[in-house]
């Protein structure tokens, strides 16, 4: 992409989310065009070239202008980067692929991730009994957070939808991320730190994306 005052789309390298993009995707269900291009991306089966008309056609922006000042805009909060290679999205069933990365995303090591219904689809780290508890609390977080979200989003400007059980020092010990994907929406519950800024990421949001995303 070229300086802001003239946009200009590269025709040789193909665009993939980052981390932060990934994120950002799942993080709210509203539908603005950022999102929208996001999820588009994140429903190929591999990683596309970006010309001015899929641009439009993903974001739901009418003027050229409108849709390339977007992508720029998207590439300088490091929701998009630039690659060389053409990348295709993880093969395989999601029982073989989650645990590996879900790994990817912990330090601890102490990963879930549950449905809607308060089920977890995969868990590592946490004996059966605890992730069944744990994924149950998730439901019921995101069902509060849907009766709040007024107060936390509009009084308190707080523009995150998840919740954390903190120590004394305000540190977290378990952390609990919605993440919506298409009319559904799941949690990543972990325990210690969490590593969101990871390619792992990248690679969940993908799958979910794939598979739920219609």
């Amino acid at each position: 992409m070229t300086a802001p005052q003239h946009y200009q789309l590269s025709d040789t390298s193909y665009v993939l989310p980052t981390p932060a993009g990934a994120y950002f995707c799942v993080s709210a269900n509203s539908d603005v065009p950022a999102r929208k291009v996001l999820r588009a991306l994140f429903k190929q089966d591999e990683i596309a070239v970006l010309n001015t008309e899929l641009l439009k056609q993903w974001s739901g922006l009418t003027a050229d202008n409108e849709a390339l000042e977007l992508i720029y805009r998207m590439q300088s909060l490091g929701w998009l980067e630039g690659v060389q290679n053409k990348q295709q999205a993880p093969k395989g069933s999601l029982e073989i692929l989650l645990p590996e990365i879900l790994l990817g995303l912990s330090e601890s090591g102490n990963i879930l991730l549950a449905d809607e219904q308060g089920f977890y689809l995969s868990a590592q780290g946490f004996p059966h009994e605890t992730a069944e508890q744990l994924s149950a609390l998730s439901a019921d977080l995101f069902s509060l957070y849907g009766r709040h979200q007024g107060l936390l989003k509009n009084n308190l400007s707080l523009e995150t939808s998840a919740w954390s059980v903190v120590d004394a020092a305000g540190n977290g010990q378990v952390g609990f991320w919605p993440l919506w994907i298409g009319e559904h929406h799941f949690v990543l519950v972990i325990k210690g730190v969490p590593l969101l800024n990871k390619p792992a990421l990248i690679k969940l949001i993908w799958i979910l994306s794939i598979r739920y995303g219609d």
